[in-house]
Order: structure tokens, then C-alpha cells, then sequence
């Protein structure tokens, strides 16, 4: 019985963080109304392989802006954490003075 449990539990887990990983990636790939037409009128009047490259590059910009934005609000996520549980340590030190 304690094996089917694990087994469940792990497929559980596995599950959930897979598509979490996927759905980052999907973020810093959306294209939005504004994007789509900031591009076409970047690429008026372009060839159509001039206009392919410059589209390509603006997606790829984008979307390693986005990443880095995701990773700085984990970073500053993680910094508001470790800064409440730092102060949780510091009021039991305190109390036990």
C-alpha cells in the first residue's frame, strides 16, 4: 500500500511540474495585438525576407526581455522570503534573551 502511494504522489508531482515549465515558456513566447502591430509597421514598405528577419528578431528580443523579467521577479520573490524568515529568527532569538 506505502508503494502505490509513492507511486501515486511521485506521478503527481511529475505531472504538475512539467507543464508549469512549458507554460513559462509559452509566456515569454505570446504574441499580443500591440506586438503584432508594432511589427507591422516596423516592416512597411520591407522586403518580405527583410521583413521575416526583422519579425524574427523583435520576437526574440521579446521574448528574452520577458524571460528576464520572469527570473527577476523570482529573484525578488525569493529575496522577500528569505528577508521574512530571517526576521522570524531574529523575534525567537529575541524572545529568548
Amino acid at each position: 500500500m506505502k508503494k502505490i502511494k509513492i507511486l501515486v504522489f511521485s506521478f503527481l508531482f511529475l505531472s504538475f511540474c512539467v507543464p508549469l515549465s512549458w507554460a513559462s515558456d509559452v509566456i515569454a513566447q505570446r504574441q499580443t495585438f500591440f506586438n503584432s502591430v508594432t511589427d507591422f509597421v516596423s516592416t512597411v514598405g520591407k522586403s518580405p525576407q527583410e521583413a521575416q528577419n526583422i519579425v524574427r528578431k523583435r520576437k526574440e528580443l521579446r521574448k528574452e526581455r520577458r524571460l528576464q523579467a520572469m527570473e527577476t521577479g523570482r529573484n525578488a520573490h525569493g529575496q522577500k522570503k528569505m528577508k521574512k524568515q530571517e526576521a522570524a529568527m531574529m523575534k525567537k532569538i529575541n524572545a529568548s534573551k
